[in-house]
């Protein structure tokens, strides 16, 4: 069972193709953000994972990765004004 506090760790090294400069989202040799987010994302899977049953894995919290923009900036304005 998951619970809340759980912690974990992991270490990369940052080579040449996983920098900012190397995929093109900057201009320096510098470990680029999604490789970043990838990197945490993967830590808390891993952190996770010997407390899942067999068979189960984690996938996000993410409800909807495609919206309706206009019913999306109503409902946004809407939520503003109470």
């Amino acid at each position: 069972m998951v619970t809340i506090g759980i912690k974990g760790r992991e270490e990369a090294v940052v080579l040449p193709e996983l920098t900012a400069k190397h995929i093109g989202s900057g201009t320096v040799p510098v470990l680029a953000t999604p490789m970043m987010i990838a990197l945490m994302e993967k830590t808390c899977r891993l952190s996770v994972k010997p407390y899942l049953d067999e068979g189960q894995e984690t996938v996000g919290t993410h409800e909807r990765f495609i919206i309706d923009e206009s019913w999306f900036r109503d409902k946004m304005e809407l939520k503003s004004k109470q």
